[in-house]
C-alpha cells in the first residue's frame, strides 16, 4: 500500500500476465454474493469473484497518466 497518499495497489493478474497495476482510490469488484468496493485501510478479506465488471477508480498508472476510471470484464476468480 502507498500509505503516504491514502491510495491502495491495485494489481489484476492473469494466468499469462499483469494486466493492469496501479494506485488508486477505490476498487469495485463483483464477488460471487454480490459487488464490494475496497477502499484504503480496508480489512484483509477472502472472496470469491464472480462475473462482472472490476472498476477501478482514481488510479495514477493508467494509460496515458491521467487520473479516472479503468474498468476490465472477469468471468471468474
Amino acid at each position: 500500500m502507498a500509505d503516504e497518499t491514502n491510495q491502495l495497489r491495485v494489481r489484476l493478474v492473469t494466468p499469462e500476465r499483469v494486466l493492469f497495476e496501479a494506485d488508486a482510490a477505490a476498487v469495485e469488484l463483483p464477488s460471487k454474493s454480490g459487488y464490494m468496493e475496497v477502499l484504503f485501510g480496508h480489512a484483509p478479506l477472502m472472496a470469491e469473484l464472480g462475473a462482472g465488471d472490476v472498476t477501478v477508480h482514481g488510479a495514477s498508472g493508467d494509460a496515458g497518466g491521467a487520473q479516472g476510471e479503468s474498468r476490465y470484464n472477469v468471468s471468474w476468480g
